[in-house]
């Protein structure tokens, strides 16, 4: 079977179009044919195709499949222990050598198994793969011939290839071009060729969060597909509802280079069923689970790995895959829950941490590697590393995706073993502490003193996988201007534009001063507490709310209002023990239901919290809500909104002393933070809004009370992020971060010193104190949590959910994270 004749046609319709030049499908088949005849050779060649995106280099790839030689489609590292017998560069062909190679007869095309990694692993793909693979594509994506598919991704890795494939053999168009989500001409050139779909990877959805091609998208672009690793289900609701707004169908695909692209595909759609699966597996192939992994079985199973020249020769090897993946089907659907450790998906590709300590340990690097979906650790022994070059090339990565790090010895576990969970723990903290210019060399790959400041970000090797993470680290310390990636760096590093704060963040900090200063008398500003219940929700949506696994979500919340309550409960417990200014109510935190002997309703704002929290995670659990929230998840949060306005209004009638300060008056408040975090569309926010204002009129003590409340939620609607000083970043973050626990110690403080404003400075330190401590411990206590978690996966319980990053009460503040506040 040859794969060029089952991709070419004899059709006047346009198969390939660019601003150079644009081909039929006849035009196409008729030059592939003539070059094909000047490769023609006694025996099959094997020939590197290092593929642009261009119309030439197209021809070129099609002329050598067309002549019957395998194509192999790597970089020269990859390429170079096949010796293969040529290069085609566009439609030339450079002769290496001529001495016979024996190849097997499916043999068709070689990919590198980790994408542009430079791996010398290549997987072995036959004809009968790649077409099958495409036919199934087209099926499971509903393509048709008037389609126009655009070059965003690269034709050597497999999802770009793919993409060639599948319009081809459909007789459809791909519009090609050296183009990035990136460009700020991208949106008139997918007009221009009147592109009507394109697949995009994660980081490049990243990209286009703030880049006007999808807002509006161009008029003939009907469908996006997204593969080259898992997208979180928060990320593919809000993209499903941004695209289905204009009508442009949504779909996301799991796959791997071993299938010949394609495993999984979503039914395309501008709503999605379910964000948080990758779809029914493709017409033709099955998929099961086999001891808690996705093993896959279908004709676009791979013949098997190539490690060396005589690789090529064998035939197939292997007839099903297994994947690496962790995942469970239900009802025909497949959940990705997670990867086995020995691999991460990065960028679209897939990375084996194994093979990267090999490269090091042969380059005589002593090394531990982690890593996870954001990017490669690597921890090295200062007397074996010279420079970061080798631990960055060692990967095969973009700099962006990659932290590195030195030691004097690398830790050890009691056994012997490496400590990989320490070393990574260093390089984060030596990373952190890294300046500007240093981060950015290592970003862009290169040593510290090859970054020329007087060139632009692109001009010192810039590309669009690094381009989010330098414009995250720049705008911390300085001001961006419009384009400037293309503005020298000695103007952006010679800005002194303060970083960003979250308004949440910002909130929450104005919150926790206010209440202090109240209760110290100094100022009669009410509206703070309620205002951090809006935070609370807004923040519980946008963490908690983002994990599909109900296990997960309980977990997060779990730990926060542990962190919470068991401070709180202490310090009534001294109270009752030693002091006299609380009552058990307090330390059980059910005075809104008990109020026994010497209790206090200080901690009204504490058991509302609490309450409210694992109310509306409870609800969370419910098979149908979640369901909806999955589907659409402002309508779930209006369902939300109405469930906890019941109590609300039944507490204003039977219970009106308790509608301010008691859970069931007013933990509705969280409800509304999660609605806010959820409405997209300005018709969305204003009536979030509005369902803010109008229960609440009436329930405070004042208008001005009401207002805080309403105008904190119009900030957290409308100023998503403000500009702050530098230097105001971490006090900033620190107020915010500690509040809770100000909010906890200023009533015993307050009461005892007779100056209110050293009062106030030490409610606030109290509680950044406080803060830290409950860091400390719950540093120590929850990851013996997390590997007691993992005992039982190893006993057969999927307990993949337990971990994750901490929603917590943590609040990371200072360069590192831009003011980002994860406290509730």
């Amino acid at each position: 079977m040859n794969l060029a004749r089952a991709l070419l046609h004899d059709s006047p319709a346009p198969a390939l179009l660019s601003h150079g030049r644009c081909l039929s499908h006849a035009e196409l088949r008729e030059e592939v044919i003539a070059l094909a005849e000047t490769l023609r050779s006694p025996h099959r060649l094997l020939v590197q195709v290092p593929f642009e995106r261009s119309v030439e280099a197209i021809i070129g790839y099609l002329s050598v499949l067309e002549a019957g030689h395998v194509a192999l489609l790597a970089g020269d590292d990859a390429s170079a222990p096949y010796r293969p017998n040529a290069v085609m560069r566009g439609k030339t062909v450079v002769t290496l050598h001529r001495d016979p190679i024996e190849l097997h007869p499916e043999l068709t095309v070689l990919l590198s198994t980790s994408g542009s990694t430079g791996s010398s692993k290549l997987v072995r793909l036959s004809a009968e793969n790649l077409i099958s693979n495409a036919e199934a594509i087209i099926d499971g994506l509903g393509l048709e011939p008037f389609d126009v598919a655009a070059t965003l991704l690269p034709l050597h890795y497999s999802f770009g290839l793919s993409v060639l494939h599948t319009h081809l053999r459909l007789g459809a168009a791909v519009a090609v071009g050296e183009w990035s989500i990136a460009d700020t001409d991208l949106h008139t050139n997918l007009a221009h060729f009147g592109v009507t779909n394109f697949g995009v990877v994660p980081h490049m959805l990243q990209l286009a969060q703030s880049n006007p091609t999808l807002d509006p998208a161009p008029q003939h672009l009907r469908l996006l597909y997204q593969a080259g690793g898992k997208l979180d289900a928060q990320a593919a609701q809000i993209w499903s509802q941004r695209l289905g707004k204009q009508g442009i169908a949504f779909s996301m695909m799991y796959g791997q280079t071993e299938a010949s692209a394609r495993m999984t595909i979503t039914p395309p759609s501008t709503t999605l069923e379910d964000p948080r699966s990758v779809g029914r597996v493709i017409r033709g192939s099955t998929m099961e689970v086999r001891d808690g992994e996705l093993v896959f079985t279908g004709p676009g199973v791979m013949l098997g790995y190539a490690m060396s020249q005589d690789d090529l020769a064998l035939g197939r090897m292997i007839t099903e895959l297994r994947t690496g993946d962790l995942g469970r089907i239900q009802n025909g659907v497949v959940f990705i829950e997670g990867r086995r450790n020995d691999f991460l998906k990065i960028a679209g590709l897939r990375i084996s941490l194994p093979q990267i300590q090999e490269r090091l340990n042969q380059e005589g690097v002593h090394a531990i590697v982690t890593g996870d979906d954001e990017a490669v650790r690597i921890l090295a022994t200062r007397d074996t590393t010279t420079d970061t070059r080798t631990l960055i090339r060692a990967t095969g990565l973009d700099g962006a995706h990659v932290r590195t790090a030195t030691t004097k010895a690398l830790p050890l576990l009691p056994n012997g073993k490496p400590d990989k969970r320490k070393a990574a723990g260093i390089v984060d903290k030596q990373w952190a502490g890294a300046e500007t210019l240093p981060k950015l060399a290592h970003l862009l790959g290169i040593y510290l003193e090859d970054v020329d400041v007087r060139k632009s970000f692109v001009e010192n090797g810039g590309t669009s996988l690094n381009h989010v993470a330098a414009a995250s680290l720049l705008g911390r310390r300085h001001a961006l201007p419009p384009n400037w990636h293309h503005v020298p760096l000695e103007q952006i590093l010679g800005s002194s534009g303060g970083a960003r704060a979250d308004m949440s963040m910002v909130l929450r900090a104005f919150a926790a001063l206010t209440i202090v200063f109240n209760h110290a008398k100094v100022l009669q500003l009410l509206g703070g507490a309620h205002t951090l219940l809006l935070v609370a929700g807004y923040q519980l949506a946008s963490f908690a709310f983002g994990l599909p696994s109900r296990r997960a979500r309980v977990a997060r919340v779990a730990r926060t209002c542990l962190a919470v309550g068991l401070p709180t409960a202490l310090v009534a417990l001294i109270g009752v023990l030693i002091t006299g200014t609380y009552g058990w109510s307090n330390v059980f935190l059910v005075e809104w239901l008990w109020e026994s002997p010497g209790s206090t309703w200080l901690f009204w704002f504490i058991e509302t919290y609490l309450v409210g929290m694992v109310v509306v995670t409870a609800i969370s659990c419910v098979p149908a809500w979640w369901r909806l929230y999955a589907r659409d998840a402002f309508a779930a949060s209006l369902v939300l909104l109405g469930l906890l306005l019941v109590p609300r209004y039944l507490v204003a009638v039977f219970d009106p002393d308790h509608l301010r300060h008691g859970p069931l008056g007013a933990m509705w408040l969280i409800a509304v933070g999660v609605l806010l975090r959820n409405a997209l569309s300005r018709a969305q926010q204003v009536l979030a809004w509005l369902l803010c204002a109008i229960p609440a009129w009436g329930m405070f003590a004042t208008p001005w009370q009401w207002l805080y409340v309403v105008a904190g939620a119009g900030l957290l609607l409308w100023v998503p992020q403000v500009r702050v000083p530098r230097w105001a970043l971490a006090p900033l973050g620190l107020l915010a971060a500690a509040s809770l626990y100000s909010y906890i110690l200023q009533f015993d403080i307050l009461a005892r010193i007779e100056s209110p404003w050293l009062g106030i400075v030490v409610s606030l330190a109290a509680g950044i104190a406080c803060w830290w401590l409950v860091q400390q411990v719950v540093g120590c206590v929850w990851p013996r949590l997390r590997r007691r978690a993992d005992r039982r996966v190893e006993r057969g319980l999927h307990t993949h959910d337990v971990g994750g990053e901490s929603l917590g009460v943590s609040s990371v503040v200072g360069d590192e994270h831009a003011g980002h506040s994860r406290s509730f």
